[in-house]
């Protein structure tokens, strides 16, 4: 039994304050005691929506399992992770889900809220593909620790994948990215930047988490061993997307002799300075690279795209796929060939007419 009493501010507004007694979901008996209410309604909506929490109950709302499932996978995941997860769902998940109880939850809600994702033109099918994950990975939870039946979005299905005929993978040529260079001519640190992107294959964040110590000039080798994200404006190292992620990269010397020269310019470098942490935030870069682009005359396309270029670059050197699967850092060979096989019909050219010599 709860028990609700009012005071009145110094500036006499109501306040309220809630006292009650619950059970947690280990069987405890405890205490719990809040104030600060305006109305009396309030407190007691904040008892209700607390012991759906504690007990954990199948008709608990959508938004309590939320910000249970929250705190754990807080503790079992890498903080980018995390963020990410809880961005996807307070955008897209919980202003449909909120206040539905997960045991009301039916494979055709899921459904209709795909749809009107898919609806509102914002998302592609492989966005939508993400959205279903984190629905689907939220509600595992409360089946798998909160005695919920079933999982309704695993019920109604993942959204189907793009249409491979209508994939289009944008890139560069060498000549096209030899334009963009010349245009970028003295915009630094960017254009060393780009050029790293483009003759290494990196990632934009690996990128950006490189350290001095991290490139053997020497050699020509860079060493991947974690990334840059900017989160709530500030900077966050983690280690790479997946454990195949931390990889050697060779780099032709004449990048070697551009680092080179770049990290002489920089003000007081040592072991662990980054290479590129003056440049702030994900919009700059993008900034500058876009005008660039438009500068050089060149078709549009994202920084990220410098990857698929030099992919594409090695595919026509005749690159086996499983050396540019180690290079990229993907997880199998699969992975690349998914990504990469549609630049490989002229390799069926050439090998008929290997094969045709042999005859």
């Amino acid at each position: 039994m709860s028990h609700v009493e009012k005071r009145t501010l110094q500036n006499g507004k109501p306040s309220w304050t809630i006292m009650f007694r619950y059970t947690d979901w280990t069987g405890k008996r405890k205490q719990k005691k809040a104030s600060g209410f305006s109305t009396k309604r309030d407190a007691l909506a904040f008892e209700r929506d607390f012991m759906e929490r504690a007990a954990g109950s199948p008709c608990m709302t959508f938004g309590n399992l939320w910000e249970i499932f929250k705190k754990d996978y807080k503790r079992r995941v890498k903080e980018s992770s995390f963020i990410v997860i809880t961005a996807n769902v307070r955008k897209r998940v919980l202003p449909y889900f909120q206040d539905t109880p997960i045991n009301q939850i039916t494979p055709n809600m899921v459904r209709k809220w795909e749809h009107d994702l898919q609806d509102t033109g914002e998302l592609s099918v492989v966005s939508l593909r993400k959205m279903h994950t984190c629905l689907s990975m939220v509600l595992n939870f409360a089946r798998k620790y909160y005695h919920l039946p079933t999982n309704p979005a695993a019920l109604a299905g993942i959204p189907m994948p793009d249409d491979p005929a209508t994939h289009t993978l944008q890139f560069w040529t060498l000549d096209q990215f030899k334009r963009f260079d010349k245009a970028m001519q003295g915009d630094e640190p960017y254009q060393t930047l780009f050029r790293l992107l483009f003759w290494s294959g990196l990632r934009i964040g690996e990128a950006r988490a490189l350290m001095i110590s991290d490139i053997d000039l020497e050699n020509n080798i860079i060493s991947v061993t974690k990334t840059y994200h900017r989160y709530g404006g500030r900077d966050v190292i983690t280690t790479p997307k997946t454990a195949h992620s931390v990889r050697k990269v060779s780099i032709p010397p004449q990048l070697s002799a551009t680092l080179q020269a770049f990290i002489k310019r920089l003000p007081h470098p040592d072991n662990k300075t980054r290479l590129f942490e003056h440049i702030k935030g994900d919009d700059t870069p993008r900034l500058h690279f876009y005008k660039g682009a438009e500068r050089a005359g060149l078709p549009r396309i994202k920084i990220h795209d410098l990857r698929h270029s030099h992919a594409s670059l090695l595919i026509q050197q005749n690159v086996p796929p499983i050396v540019i699967r180690d290079r990229l850092g993907h997880k199998s060979i699969q992975t690349t060939l998914d990504i990469y096989s549609h630049l490989y019909p002229t390799k069926g050219e050439e090998l008929t007419g290997i094969l045709s010599k042999l005859w």
